[in-house]
């Protein structure tokens, strides 16, 4: 009797601990796959992109670019109106010449620049004074050439990087301020080529075209930067700002 009822105890023991283990079992093992889930696949950190460095231009240099040279007058007709206010188209001209790496003779010149007014005057109804932004408008139109850009509120030492970053400048002057010698009357709204710095002697050098004398000309840091001026497009339009800009003409990408 005493062995029955321990037999029976046995099997009610059995009948609630069993599942009991079972349970306990089943929750240990999924416990373990969760952890082995989570370490084989780890939330992914999000990467933070590094900028790139912009070049560093060092400014205490010298640099001068190979840019032909031509008058405004190539054949001295300073009466002809065209010849007189073309100091903007004598300036890109220079400009596309250095970056196809052509010479430019007189001939060339003067027939060039005839055109870009009769092309100026056939769209706008005006081929004199023409203001930077429509200076370089007028060489992606007329040149097609687009990397050409204006810059706003610059300084020497903005033209400066650009020069040394291998670009050309444009600059827009009052001519009665950067007084080249050379002038027979200095213009208040003019235009010249930007070609180099001299860092010894902290000149620009410039490829003037308001005279023939202009080629390769010394214009010290100081007197430059006082004459930088943007002026309106139109014929002798009252300048009533002084905005300092530049037309910026990259090479063509090699």
């Amino acid at each position: 009797m005493k062995k029955t009822s321990l037999i029976y105890i046995l099997l009610l023991a059995g009948i609630f601990i069993l599942p009991v283990a079972a349970v306990y079992y089943f929750s240990l093992v999924q416990n373990q796959s969760a952890d082995v889930e989570t370490f084989a696949r780890p939330t992914p950190t999000p990467s933070i992109a590094t900028p790139t460095p912009k070049p560093i231009v060092q400014l205490n240099q010298s640099v001068l670019h190979n840019v032909p040279f031509t008058s405004q007058a190539p054949l001295a007709e300073w009466n002809n109106d065209v010849f007189q206010y073309a100091c903007e188209e004598a300036s890109l001209l220079m400009a596309m010449h250095w970056i196809e790496e052509k010479p430019l003779s007189v001939e060339e010149a003067r027939t060039e620049i005839l055109a870009m007014a009769e092309f100026q005057q056939s769209r706008t109804g005006n081929f004199h004074d023409t203001s930077a932004a429509d200076t370089a408008q007028l060489m992606r139109d007329y040149f097609g050439y687009q990397e050409v850009e204006v810059q706003y509120n610059i300084d020497t030492d903005d033209i400066k990087t650009e020069l040394l970053k291998g670009n050309l400048v444009i600059v827009p002057v009052n001519g009665q301020i950067v007084k080249n010698p050379f002038y027979t009357s200095p213009p208040l709204a003019h235009m010249l080529v930007v070609v180099g710095y001299d860092n010894e002697t902290k000149e620009f050098i410039v490829n003037d075209p308001g005279t023939k004398h202009g080629q390769n000309f010394r214009q010290t840091k100081t007197i430059l930067n006082a004459g930088l001026q943007d002026y309106p497009t139109g014929y002798r339009e009252l300048i009533t700002q002084v905005n300092k800009v530049m037309i910026v003409v990259k090479p063509l990408a090699t």
